[in-house]
């Protein structure tokens, strides 16, 4: 439930999506829950400089344009053509194809060079469709959205929900089209979700991404200070989802193994679970075909490691957790972001893992 909701007085964001493409509401209540978690209209920050606040004004114009032409066409020729465009960034975007190429070697050491180019492009290929489903978010109506996606695993769900109404947090990467995990929950009634995210630079691009999400109900929580927010939504039986495959900044993530190299991941899900005693349920997005359909699994809860001391348990479930996205991205390779440096922090000799997690045990940074 790979997006996100303000925190209490953090950053408060704009909606993108136009009055007319707010999804119906089946209820006074939910009209209500909606005004409440909806982003206010906010100035872009003093701190961003005048270059960065003029281009991020460009995009969103352009953007505008874009979204209009995007929604307008068949699904099944809208996601070809955001096909051709990841494809050609592929060729384009020397670094990212570089740094594609580079943690492909890292992961798959025993592959050929053509079999590893292959999913290289099709990565590419994947993040131009779910660029285009993501646009498109605002015109797609709850039915359509639950329609393309088949569950698979939802008894586990099911099974939790039963006995406990108590909220659940969700494991995820940035595999297949992730941005719709939390949207389709909503959709399906299955349980109010949101999630935390990074905040995007520039403001004006992060005010898009955010009501793109917000137009299936979907808050972002920003990473910084959230865990006030977090907590009162678990208390309210939500669902909160994390995205645990970035590289973190040295200081703020500890090293676990993925795909046999130490990468700096964030505890911050540790911490929420071993806190709020809420279920973590791995999920993840893989497309089917060519058309626009998905299918999400939904894996059983996993079970809090409780082996170590109380900070050698954050390193231990950390592990786990990124263990879990290992198997998933193994399992479907072609649809991860290769492009993204994952192993860009790499540790000092004398690292001692345990020892990275006091800010996030304060819950700086969790994700």
């Amino acid at each position: 439930m790979n997006a996100e909701v303000p925190a209490p007085g953090a950053r408060i964001v704009e909606s993108a999506v136009p009055p007319e493409e707010v999804p119906e509401f089946r209820s006074r209540a939910q009209r209500r829950a909606h005004r409440r978690e909806s982003p206010k209209a906010a100035p872009a920050s003093k701190d961003e400089p005048l270059l960065v606040r003029l281009l991020g004004g460009a995009i969103s114009l352009g953007f505008s344009g874009v979204a209009s032409f995007v929604r307008v066409l068949p699904l099944e020729v809208a996601l070809e053509l955001g096909a051709l465009i990841g494809t050609a960034c592929s060729y384009v975007l020397f670094s990212r194809r570089r740094t594609a190429r580079e943690n492909l070697a890292v992961a798959f050491p025993d592959m050929s060079p053509r079999d590893r180019s292959r999913i290289l492009r099709r990565s590419f290929a994947n993040m131009g469709r779910m660029v285009v489903e993501f646009v498109r978010f605002p015109s797609t109506p709850r039915s359509e959205l639950a329609r393309l996606v088949a569950i698979e695993g939802k008894e586990h769900f099911d099974r939790f929900r039963a006995q406990n109404r108590g909220g659940v947090l969700a494991l995820s990467a940035h595999l297949g089209n992730f941005e719709m995990i939390s949207a389709v929950f909503n959709a399906i009634d299955m349980i109010p979700s949101s999630l935390i995210g990074r905040k995007v630079r520039p403001e004006a691009v992060d005010r898009i991404v955010c009501g793109l999400r917000l137009s299936h109900g979907v808050a972002t929580i920003p990473n910084k200070d959230a865990v006030r927010d977090v907590n009162a939504r678990l208390a309210r039986g939500e669902g909160i989802g994390v995205v645990l495959d970035q590289n973190m900044k040295r200081g703020t993530g500890i090293f676990v193994p993925f795909f046999g190299k130490p990468a700096s991941t964030t505890p911050g899900l540790a911490v929420m679970a071993r806190r709020s005693k809420a279920p973590v349920f791995p999920v993840f997005m893989e497309r089917r075909g060519t058309e626009g359909r998905h299918l999400l699994r939904i894996l059983p809860p996993l079970v809090w490691d409780e082996s170590a001391d109380r900070k050698g348990a954050l390193v231990s479930n950390t592990a786990l957790y990124t263990k879990v996205i290992e198997d998933a991205v193994r399992r479907n390779p072609e649809e991860w972001f290769w492009f993204h440096r994952r192993w860009r922090t790499q540790p000092y000799p004398d690292d001692l893992a345990p020892a990275q997690e006091v800010s996030q045990e304060e819950g700086d940074d969790l994700a």
